[in-house]
C-alpha cells in the first residue's frame, strides 16, 4: 500500500500545483448563507493558510478535477492526505516565490511545461465533449 501511495505523490503534487493556481485565481464572492441554506456547508472553511481560505467547495472541486484514478483515492481512503499536500504546496511555493526561484530558467521551463500539459488536457476534454456518439 505504501508503494502505491508513493506512486501517487508526484503526479498529484503536479496536479495540485496547477489546480491551486486555478483555485487562487478565481474571484471570491462573500457568502452569507441563510439558516436554511444547504450550500452553507460547501462554503465552510476547511483549510486556512495565512490569509488564504480553502472551503469544502474548493476541496471538492479539486477532487472532481483530478484524473479518475486519483479522484477515487483522494475522495475515499486518501481524502485525509489531501489537506497535507495542499498546505505543503502553498507554504513551499510561497517561499519559493519569495526567494526568487520562480525566475530561475529551469523553474520557468518547468512552469511552461506544466502549463502546456494543463492546456493539452483542457483541449482534449473540450474535443471529447464535442464528440457525439450515435448508436
Amino acid at each position: 500500500m505504501a508503494n502505491g501511495m508513493a506512486r501517487l505523490v508526484a503526479p498529484v503534487t503536479a496536479f495540485l500545483l496547477s489546480a491551486a493556481s486555478v483555485l487562487s485565481a478565481r474571484p471570491q464572492a462573500p457568502v452569507v448563507p441563510s439558516a436554511t441554506d444547504k450550500s452553507a456547508v460547501s462554503e465552510r472553511v476547511v483549510i486556512s493558510i495565512g490569509d488564504e481560505k480553502i472551503t469544502d467547495r474548493d476541496f471538492e472541486q479539486l477532487i472532481a478535477a483530478m484524473p479518475p484514478e486519483y479522484r477515487k483515492f483522494y475522495s475515499g481512503p486518501g481524502k485525509h492526505l489531501l489537506p497535507q499536500y495542499i498546505i505543503r504546496l502553498k507554504i513551499l511555493s510561497a517561499q519559493a516565490v519569495k526567494e526568487g526561484l520562480a525566475n530561475r530558467p529551469d523553474v520557468v521551463r518547468a512552469i511552461e511545461i506544466s502549463r502546456e500539459s494543463v492546456l493539452t488536457g483542457a483541449e482534449q476534454k473540450h474535443i471529447e465533449e464535442g464528440i457525439t456518439v450515435n448508436d
